[in-house]
């Protein structure tokens, strides 16, 4: 599954604007995860050349997660990749139906909204 990246706002109380978040980030997951809870939005899957996104994820150092014993478990995430996968080209096929051009968004961004708030309230 290929999915964007969003970003999760919902402590501050902003559930939309993470909706409106994704920009350049996005995931292949290599396996099952029924953990995603909204954040990413699936919008393909790999269909051809899956050995060689196996290949970037197993020379990928993986940064162990802490279970609840203190111990360390090795499916955390993905820490550093031996070097930097780069997309040289990709296919997208639509089943012989012509999509519109989508409507673009411009992304949230925390950044500029938090320091909108703070000039609200300082005084200089």
């Amino acid at each position: 599954m290929i999915s964007l990246n969003r970003s999760d706002y919902s402590a501050y109380g902003l559930k939309e604007e993470g909706y409106n978040s994704g920009s350049y980030r996005f995931s292949v997951m290599m396996t099952e995860n029924a953990n995603l809870n909204g954040v990413y939005c699936a919008f393909g899957k790999v269909t051809e050349g899956m050995e060689i996104l196996e290949k970037i994820y197993s020379e990928a150092e993986i940064k162990p997660e802490e279970t609840a014993e203190g111990n360390s478990d090795e499916s955390g995430e993905i820490q550093e990749f031996a070097s930097q996968p780069v997309i040289t080209n990709a296919h997208v096929e639509t089943y012989g139906v012509n999509y519109a051009k989508p409507e673009v968004h411009k992304a949230f961004d925390i950044q500029a909204y938090i320091n909108e708030l703070y000039s609200q309230y300082l005084t200089y």
